[in-house]
């Protein structure tokens, strides 16, 4: 199951390619909404579409008319994301009849999101409510500008993603494993692969596994993550039938012209456009989508990082290991401690950590309590200096 789940983490396709030479990335210390709007306003990407170059403007006037527009991401890349927000922005000038959907949230929590986008919680309830840590675990200050951007113009938010437990059971014993009642929260039919996107997928799968079985559930999760974004996606343009909808979903679910797009034209009738989003210094995979948004490679500051394995046990957080030369390491934090509390605020699991890290960078200063089991357990205070 470990192996499989790390193939699975691995399934992260990139439309782009990155050449062999390393090339600058450079750093944007955007401080507030403000900044990121900032930039994308005084940015102007290059588009490529079939080996021709478009401005901007008459790209997004070319894609005005599709009810459906997927702009794919490598989830990790901060210049991606800048490139959905610059997208959604103009798209949303010219049409506010406008949703976005996204495959960082999952359905069952679709009421959280609205309950964010309302204003009835703010942005660490949205995190601890809809599990984010533990389902998504991309950092969440990369889409952060997004969220604010529909918070503020009110525009919907549609969590297209199906239930990782869901997946996580398919991906270990098949979907047959799945009982009726969690059947029911899927597409009715999990359409077979055509035979190009079968043969990428196993190309993925092979480089980490030989099991033919795990293979066959390998790619009945990744046709469960495009048929229930697509099918989401439907369920919202056919009640919502004068709006158009954005999804951002990484590359490999909207390439190809298969994935998400082909399963929701199977669907509904409607016109879809697929983006991706490149860099000068990569080299695009010809018609893999109908457009490349070019522009520069760009990254948030470091996060901070304490250098630990951890470990949740009932209520509390455990340190399971300590990294050499790490941040903890320094401070004098040990194998076995129990983290108690960071800036005064209590751990009990995951997300409490990572909620209590959100935004920190490196160099910057945390105050910890551990609790270490010796002869007398020991309550420690501990200042610790992020790498």
């Amino acid at each position: 199951m470990h192996n499989l789940k790390r193939i699975l983490l691995s399934l992260i396709p990139l439309v782009i390619s990155a050449c062999s030479g390393q090339h600058a990335i450079k750093t944007l210390d955007h401080q507030n909404q403000a900044d990121v709007i900032n930039y994308i306003d005084n940015t102007t990407p290059t588009v490529i579409s079939k080996n021709k170059k478009l401005t901007f403007d008459k790209f997004i006037a070319e894609i005005t008319d599709s009810r459906a527009i997927f702009v794919g991401e490598i989830h990790n890349r901060y210049d991606n994301h800048l490139n959905q927000l610059a997208i959604l922005k103009a798209l949303h000038q010219q049409n506010s009849n406008i949703a976005i959907g996204v495959e960082w949230f999952q359905q069952p929590y679709q009421w959280v999101v609205n309950r964010y986008l309302n204003g009835s919680i703010n942005e660490a309830q949205l995190l601890k409510k809809s599990e984010y840590y533990r389902r998504w675990q991309y950092p969440y200050a990369m889409l952060r500008p997004i969220l604010i951007y529909a918070k503020q113009h009110k525009i919907p938010v549609i969590a297209l993603n199906a239930p990782v437990e869901l997946t996580r059971k398919v991906g270990k014993s098949g979907l047959t494993s799945l009982t009726p009642k969690q059947r029911k929260q899927l597409p009715t039919v999990i359409h077979p692969p055509e035979k190009n996107y079968r043969n990428k997928l196993e190309s993925i799968f092979k480089e980490h596994s030989k099991s033919e079985k795990m293979l066959e559930n390998f790619i009945t999760v990744q046709r469960i993550w495009d048929e229930t974004m697509a099918m989401n996606t439907a369920k919202f343009l056919k009640k919502h039938p004068k709006h158009h909808i954005i999804i951002f979903a990484g590359n490999g679910h909207i390439s190809d012209n298969v994935g998400i797009p082909a399963d929701l034209r199977r669907q509904l009738n409607v016109k879809t456009r697929t983006i991706s989003s490149g860099t000068k210094q990569e080299k695009l995979q010809a018609n893999s989508v109908d457009y490349y948004v070019i522009n520069e490679a760009v990254s948030l500051p470091k996060l901070g990082k304490m250098g630990v394995m951890l470990k949740t046990e009932d209520q509390y957080v455990l340190i399971s290991a300590v990294l050499k030369g790490s941040a903890a390491e320094k401070a004098g934090i040990e194998k076995g401690d129990r983290l108690q509390s960071i800036d005064g605020k209590m751990v009990h699991n995951m997300t409490d950590f990572k909620l209590q890290l959100n935004g920190k960078r490196a160099n910057d200063t945390v105050m910890l309590q551990i609790l270490r089991k010796s002869h007398q357990p020991q309550l420690l205070p501990i200042k610790l200096i992020l790498q």
